[in-house]
């Protein structure tokens, strides 16, 4: 479709647990693709277009820094989930 898609690999303690992905954004030299957007989301192609007229233009540059701010937000949350751990194995 041409959307800007982040995936974001989450590790605890070594072992993969699973990512997170998003999107929504468009990369500013990507052609978005209506008649793709609407057999995607099932909807006709004049809605799409018109989903694509109002969409938000990222470069590779902005994308790059969403990725990296959700990889810490996540490196963060599982740092505070394994402080939480500790504390209750020593309880």
């Amino acid at each position: 479709v041409g959307m800007f898609k982040t995936v974001v690999p989450i590790f605890h303690r070594g072992t993969f647990i699973g990512g997170f992905s998003a999107c929504g954004a468009a990369l500013e030299k990507e052609k978005l693709e209506a008649a793709l957007m609407s057999r995607f989301l099932d909807i006709d192609q004049q809605k799409a277009e018109a989903l694509i007229k109002e969409a938000t233009f990222i470069t590779e540059q902005q994308g790059q820094q969403i990725a990296e701010s959700f990889a810490r937000g996540f490196q963060s949350l599982l740092e505070e989930v394994t402080k939480a751990e500790a504390r209750t194995a020593c309880s």
